[in-house]
């Protein structure tokens, strides 16, 4: 997005403006002549940053003057910039880095302007690669290495931090502020590099995954800055340092659309393809069994579970969720039961077979554990986000999304009021081959499951109830076989639901009819029953001769012997 003024302000005159990047380069200029920067890196390092901007501008001034510089070479450039500026955590003097830090217990001991010069550095060699036609790609995987090397740094700092700004006016206040967003701009604009390059509709997790080499704890501080970061805050980081005169500022103009290509890359973290996608080093070369897969799956998962709670990125995972709306809805909930594993209270049959084995499932259990005690304060939340979801996907549910709901309903239980909202809008709509919710036996088994591990008793469950009442014989007995073959944690409290659904399916008792007149002892034979039409072979069996029928009971016999 071309530079844009802000606070009224003005741009120099210049041709060098017309690149997109320049502000940023500029900001990096203003910075590497602050007496901050001097206090924390010194008068060497200061002057060959100074330098380093001054090769970046002058390369975007001559691409935009019409000399024969190409933008593989204005990118090469800033890409230069960035490295540089990244390298200066190496050469700040630890206790000149103390003295500008926000706290020293901040987990980032470099000094504010460091860190904005980094997310500056970054954003102009992000901005570049939209004019970039090829070789982007060589300078990301650069650029992910030495981001590398900051990664620890990064997540100490944004850990420590917390998730909130400031609200203090102090000097401190002021300080982490700064520190909080220049942090969480390079994480904005680490993925809009990594965007573009190679699309934004193709950020998947795997390629994620690939980004962070293969560290949860990486890709989800990454995730939690990027989602937390909005166009006013990459804004304040240009002109943190500067003077008001310059204040011409670049921020990304599909950032919307960055939010939710990283929001959707997160969620695919837990899926097979990422955790089988780079195997194991110890089993290379081996066979793998169904068992080794399924415990290299969980172990997986537990991982991210540990991320997710260590980075703090829960609030901004499900903020940017409820802030997208219930059409993205079945991909978080079926995120965040993969992680929070609640099948783990079975005890696989794999288990035992190995101590290897067995240690994995105990590590599993501990992350789930960790997980669960945070993502409880955040029931309400997710229930609402989940009650959007019908409306959102146009009134017909996704395959398997009743059936997560459920199995969440174990993990947290909704509220009263949640819960009878959500069961509300669930029964309004349909499944996906356009059977309603109320008449497909496994959609209404699920909402069974759902108000059962929700605690709620058949008389108490409101719509549920009364869609299992008016649901016919096959669809109640399509119920029993639906939950014979649930997957997932056990369903708890069932047994009541068991009885109302075989309440509904036994038929009523017959009704007693009045007594018969009793049959006197010596009743008259009865009339005999004139033959009917073509019954002339019934007579003739009835009036057989004597011979041919049995001495007992007068019956006429087959082979009759004499």
């Amino acid at each position: 997005k071309p530079p844009a003024p802000r606070r009224g302000g003005r741009h120099r005159p210049t041709a060098a403006m017309m690149h997109p990047s320049v502000a940023a380069v500029e900001a990096v200029e203003r910075a590497a002549e602050s007496a901050e920067l001097v206090a924390c890196a010194g008068v060497t390092a200061a002057g060959n940053l100074a330098a380093e901007a001054a090769k970046a501008r002058a390369a975007l001034a001559s691409g935009a003057t019409g000399n024969a510089v190409t933008s593989l070479e204005q990118a090469s450039a800033l890409f230069e910039l960035a490295r540089h500026c990244i390298g200066l955590v190496d050469v700040v003097a630890g206790d000149g880095a103390e003295e500008a830090a926000a706290d020293p217990e901040c987990g980032w001991c470099f000094g504010v302007v460091v860190a904005e010069i980094i997310a500056n550095s970054v954003a102009a060699f992000a901005t570049s690669l939209d004019l970039c036609d090829d070789g982007a790609l060589q300078f990301l995987e650069f650029l992910s290495l030495n981001l590398d090397n900051l990664a620890p740094h990064l997540f100490g700092g944004l850990c420590r931090l917390g998730t909130q700004l400031p609200a203090d006016d102090t000097f401190t206040g002021n300080l982490q502020s700064r520190l909080s967003r220049a942090l969480r701009g390079i994480c904005v604009w680490t993925f809009v590099a990594l965007g573009r390059t190679v699309g934004y509709d193709r950020l998947s997790g795997n390629v994620l995954w690939e980004w962070v080499s293969a560290d949860p704890s990486w890709a989800l501080v990454l995730v939690r800055g990027a989602l937390g970061m909005s166009a006013n805050d990459l804004c304040e980081v240009q002109v943190a340092s500067g003077d008001a005169e310059f204040d011409a500022v670049v921020v990304p103009s599909d950032l919307p659309k960055l939010r939710r290509a990283v929001l959707s890359a997160a969620l695919g973290l837990a899926s097979t393809d990422v955790a089988f996608g780079i195997p194991a080093d110890d089993l290379e070369g081996a066979a793998v069994t169904i068992e080794m897969r399924e415990a290299e799956l969980m172990l997986h998962r537990a991982e991210i579970a540990v991320a997710v709670v260590s980075s703090n990125a829960l609030d901004e995972l499900i903020m940017t969720a409820m802030y997208m709306g219930g059409q993205i809805s079945p991909a978080v909930v079926s995120f965040f039961l993969s992680i929070a594993q609640p099948e783990l209270v079975n005890e696989p049959a794999w288990a035992s077979s190995s101590p290897v084995l067995e240690a994995t499932l105990a590590e599993a259990r501990r992350a789930s554990a960790i997980f669960l005690s945070r993502f409880e304060a955040y029931s309400p939340q997710v229930w609402r986000l989940l009650a959007a979801a019908p409306e959102a996907c146009g009134g017909t549910l996704p395959p398997g999304f009743l059936q997560d709901c459920a199995n969440m309903a174990y993990v947290t239980a909704p509220s009263e009021r949640d819960f009878h909202h959500f069961v509300t809008c669930c029964l309004t709509c349909s499944v996906h081959s356009g059977c309603p919710v109320a008449t497909d036996p496994a959609s209404l088994g699920a909402l069974c499951v759902l108000a059962a591990n929700a605690g709620f008793q058949p008389e108490d469950a409101g719509a549920v109830t009364s869609a299992l009442a008016s649901a016919r014989g096959d669809l109640r007995e399509g119920l029993a076989s639906c939950w014979a073959k649930w997957r997932g944690p056990p369903a708890m409290h069932m047994q009541p639901w068991f009885e109302a659904a075989a309440a509904q399916v036994r038929p009523p008792p017959p009704q007693e009819s009045p007594p018969r007149p009793p049959v006197p002892a010596n009743a008259p034979p009865p009339p005999p029953v004139a033959p009917k039409k073509g019954g002339v072979l019934g007579a003739l069996l009835r009036d057989a001769p004597q011979q041919f029928c049995c001495q007992l009971d007068g019956q006429l016999m087959m082979d009759p012997v004499q």
